[in-house]
């Protein structure tokens, strides 16, 4: 049976693209000036990372399962190009691979079922 695509949903899927957008833009300008950049924002950006991989695979689980509008799916692609432009530099500060914008699909498949 189909999921109904809820003004609940459409309001989640927008804030968790918002939030995930927020957080990389947020990590690549730490990254540019990560040799001046204050110790604690340091800290909290590799604390932190796996709420925004979080984000994303939550993201990913909308797109699963079918429910991101047109819109939805332009954003969330022209977030992705961004990800995908800036990986190097996050993973330049957090070690290889640790930018995730790839996840294994079983972490975001059964997220919510």
């Amino acid at each position: 049976m189909a999921t109904q695509v809820t003004s609940r949903i459409t309001e989640d899927i927008d804030w968790y693209m918002g939030a995930l957008e927020r957080e990389w833009r947020s990590a690549v300008e730490l990254a540019a000036n990560w040799d001046d950049a204050d110790p604690f924002d340091k800290e909290d950006l590799a604390i932190e990372w796996d709420l925004t991989i979080d984000f994303l695979l939550r993201v990913l689980n909308f797109q699963e399962r079918g429910l991101m509008s047109p819109e939805q799916q332009r954003r969330f692609a022209d977030i992705r190009r961004f990800m995908c432009d800036h990986e190097s530099d996050i993973d330049a500060v957090l070690g290889p691979g640790e930018a995730m914008i790839d996840p294994p699909r079983e972490w975001y498949v059964t997220l919510h079922q």
